[in-house]
């Protein structure tokens, strides 16, 4: 099971170790900060990554190619569940490749990014945009062989002579640097951006400004501790640090890294040329075309400037779709089902289970439930799209453990498509949705449910419920409360979404009292639950399948780019 994690990504010397000293678990019980994962010195170390590479390898050499990265890199995170804690590795920029699949295009944003926002984990960019003090700040921890300290006395070298020449190049490469890495991250949703000049108060304290921004993120208490336990290595000034400062000062006058010798930061607004007017921002709407073990159907997306809205398509596009092997299952139930059965697909999201279920077998028929209004919508669309409109039934609403009217909480805006959003929300909330909730027991009942009760679904009830997909992000038990008649009528197949291990043993409970077994689905926050009496041929007849079909499915995206349909603002 992968913990809940966010992502601390930066450049080295921007402050990394004084605010990871304060989001870990001696200074905040809900943090557990990792340090550098990729750092190149560290084997040997728990929290580094390549310790453990080193063992997964040992293990299979495989695990030593780049496809594999990704199974490899939510063992790393699996490994630290036990602490109960949200994980926080430390991420340089010149290590945010470290997990790129095979073909990776050079520009493309790596996977540890698009995993990220797959995951909708919250991350810190910290930067330290006064590149001078950066170029200094590495000069003088390089001459002190001093990285981070808790003691100033350790620094015995306080100055040092920059290179001019070098400097320019170094400050010109970081900016084009840092824009690359803005243009990755942008849309990631929760993104704390911080810069290093604004990051402390005038007592050296996390300026509790950033402190309350970083906890709505993270969804955890307000900070208590703000004094981090590392020190500042160079003098505050400068003049102090840099031992030939007039020639510095002179070669950078009349240059926009002027402003970087006041150490103070840079202007808050800088001047548009008139001639170019405003930026401008686009909007781009375009459709996908997504492969799932030789089974294609089309999605639909828009491009906003804050980032695609259907962040799944992106992370399929990158190789960062994480439910390989739980695909691989409902392929095999989808080939394995009755003629004319049917499957419900609960938090259908954007319909990727129902769509691929409509492609593998025309015959079946899916009962698609999803609350959130703008994400319905959308299901709609990619319905439509693909010419599935009387195999897909989309029914906007909740399924629950009884009727009742519930308050759906939205993280971001209006227009989101708010995937990984629950009932419990724990973060900070930007508008709420009230959504009908019904039990899934009430596919059965003669008086059918909105959207079912259409004249062509009159006879649903007689269509054995082959298998049921459930992801509603915690709350599947409840879901399955409001299905025992489902279960004992058909007891169909079941693969459930477990976010950690209180939600496995929820799972495991409730299936133990209907008679079936459950199996983790390895590598996933998944659980696949079958009928005791069944799972042995199952399992046999998925490992002869497996071995022609792999146990994880094949999975590849592209935009089809006649499609695309640009609009500005």
């Amino acid at each position: 099971m992968i913990p809940p994690f966010g992502l601390l990504v930066a450049r080295q010397r921007s402050g990394t170790g004084a605010l990871g000293s304060l989001l870990d678990w001696r200074n905040h019980p809900q943090f557990y900060y990792l340090g550098e994962i990729f750092h190149p010195d560290g084997l040997g170390d728990r929290h580094n990554y390549f310790t453990h590479l080193r063992d997964y390898v040992r293990e299979d050499p495989l695990n030593a190619l780049a496809q594999n990265a990704p199974q490899n890199f939510r063992r790393f995170l699996a490994t630290f569940a036990g602490e109960g804690r949200t994980l926080l590795p430390d991420v340089k920029y010149d290590s945010l490749h470290s997990l790129n699949g095979p073909w990776h295009a050079p520009l493309a944003r790596p996977w540890l990014l698009e995993f990220a926002r797959a995951e909708g984990a919250p991350i810190i960019h910290l930067t330290r945009r006064n590149l001078l003090e950066v170029f200094v700040s590495g000069l003088l921890a390089a001459a002190n062989q001093v990285w981070h300290t808790v003691d100033a006395a350790e620094v015995t070298i306080r100055s040092a002579v920059v290179d001019i020449p070098k400097l320019l190049r170094f400050i010109d490469g970081m900016q084009r640097e840092r824009q690359v890495i803005e243009q990755w991250l942008d849309g990631h949703q929760p993104l704390v951006a911080l810069d290093y000049q604004e990051m402390f108060d005038a007592q050296g304290l996390l300026a509790s400004e950033r402190a309350d921004e970083i906890a709505r993120a993270f969804g955890v208490d307000p900070l208590a501790q703000r004094r981090p336990s590392l020190v500042k290595q160079a003098p505050w000034s400068l003049t102090e640090s840099i031992r030939n400062y007039d020639e510095v000062a002179k070669a950078l006058a009349g240059t926009p890294h002027a402003w970087m010798l006041a150490g103070d930061g840079p202007p808050t607004t800088r001047p548009t040329p008139a001639t170019k007017g405003l930026p401008v921002q686009k909007f781009v709407f375009q459709n996908s075309t997504i492969t799932i073990n030789g089974h294609s159907v089309t999605m639909h997306s828009i491009t906003a400037p804050w980032g695609e809205d259907d962040n799944l398509l992106g992370a399929i596009r990158q190789g960062a779709f994480d439910e390989p092997k739980s695909l691989a299952y409902w392929l095999f139930l989808m080939e394995g089902a009755p003629q004319n059965g049917m499957v419900i697909d609960v938090g259908a999201y954007t319909g990727l289970y129902a769509l691929l279920t409509a492609r593998a077998r025309p015959d079946l028929l899916s009962i698609a439930f999803e609350p959130s209004a703008v994400t319905f919508g959308r299901l709609i669309y990619n319905i439509q799209l693909n010419g599935f409109n009387p195999r897909i039934v989309p029914c906007h609403l909740a399924a629950w453990n009884r009727e009742e009217i519930l308050t759906l909480p939205h993280r971001y805006g209006f227009f989101s498509l708010c995937s990984g959003e629950k009932i419990s929300q724990t973060q900070a909330v930007d508008h709420t949705e009230t959504v009908k909730a019904v039990p899934l027991d009430a596919i059965l009942q003669p008086a059918r449910l909105d959207y079912l009760n259409a004249p062509q679904l009159a006879a649903i009830a007689k269509r054995p419920v082959v298998a049921v997909k459930i992801d509603v992000e915690g709350v599947e038990p409840e879901v399955l409360e409001g299905a025992r008649h489902v279960i004992a009528a058909h007891r169909p197949a079941f693969i459930c979404e477990a976010l950690d291990a209180e939600a496995q043993n929820r799972l495991q409970t409730f299936f133990t009292s209907v008679g079936y077994a459950v199996e983790p689905i390895a590598d996933e926050r998944n659980v696949l639950a079958m009928p005791e009496d069944r799972y042995g041929g199952f399992a046999r007849a998925f490992a002869a399948w497996a071995a022609r079909n792999g146990t994880a499915a094949t999975i590849g995206g592209h935009v089809i780019e006649d499609s695309r349909f640009e609009t500005e603002l």
